[in-house]
């Protein structure tokens, strides 16, 4: 009966503890561009501090040049709004030094 109880138990309660992560404790982080971000669209990937792939929204101000898919970028701000982040590309993203948050 004990046994059961316990299977039943470890079915029922996950191994390891999760915790969510909001869009706001992203803010600051370097992530990839996977695709175009413009003022209009965009999104890019990357690892939040629990290690998750996390991909976002992304946008640029209209007067900002494109950033091209597979380019970094670091967050600056989440516009809660809209759901989307705003974005600038990140000068140091072309010299590959790995970072903590990217993919």
């Amino acid at each position: 009966m004990t046994r059961f109880l316990a299977n039943l138990i470890c079915a029922v309660i996950p191994g390891t503890e999760t915790y969510g992560v909001t869009n706001q404790q992203l803010v600051g982080k370097r992530a990839k561009a996977v695709y175009d971000i413009t003022h209009k669209s965009g999104s890019a990937r990357l690892r939040d501090s629990d290690g998750n792939l996390q991909e976002v929204s992304c946008r640029i101000e209209s007067s900002e040049e494109i950033i091209p898919a597979g380019s970094y970028v670091i967050l600056l701000h989440y516009d809660k709004e809209n759901q989307v982040f705003e974005v600038k590309p990140d000068m140091l993203g072309d010299l590959d030094i790995p970072k903590f948050g990217t993919v």
